[in-house]
């Protein structure tokens, strides 16, 4: 079994994020943009922790890509900020892309707000903000052997 923590949004604010991997220990954290140089104190803190990021629209001159896929575990995932797929509009053309490269989950940010949704074929997901916000929301994946559950957090 792998936990891996999902944030976004931190614009600046380290607090919330540190203290998440502190509580939940991920195996790897993934970041979605807007707070790139926010993750310097994370690699200070845990410098063993694979980080693996996105650059947001705020994240300016980044080298990051602006959006990944990976496997989590196994699992194929495309990430990103969601700027560039109109997260605020709807969620098509991101849904679009992530069913084009076989991804099970598709991660994004941007709009501060935590959002799920999870059917047989595409699990989409929203962190939330990690900065100070309101709510100071992320998510969390564990995966066991090509299952794997998902959940929203708030500290």
């Amino acid at each position: 079994m792998m936990r891996f923590c999902v944030f976004s949004d931190s614009h600046n604010h380290t607090e919330h994020m540190l203290l998440a991997l502190a509580q939940e220990q991920p195996d790897a954290m993934l970041f979605l943009g807007d707070g790139e140089r926010d993750l310097e104190a994370v690699y200070a803190r845990f410098p063993k922790l694979p980080v693996y990021a996105v650059q947001g629209n705020c994240d300016y001159f980044s080298d990051l890509p602006q959006w990944l896929t990976c496997e989590l575990d196994g699992i194929p995932v495309l990430f990103t900020h969601g700027h560039l797929f109109g997260v605020k509009r709807d969620l098509i053309e991101l849904e679009d892309a992530a069913r084009s490269v076989g991804a099970r989950i598709v991660l994004f940010g941007h709009t501060h707000e935590a959002y799920l949704r999870e059917d047989e074929a595409l699990t989409v997901l929203n962190p939330g903000s990690i900065g100070d916000y309101g709510e100071n929301t992320y998510a969390v994946i564990e995966t066991d052997n090509g299952a794997f559950t998902v959940r929203i957090e708030e500290i």
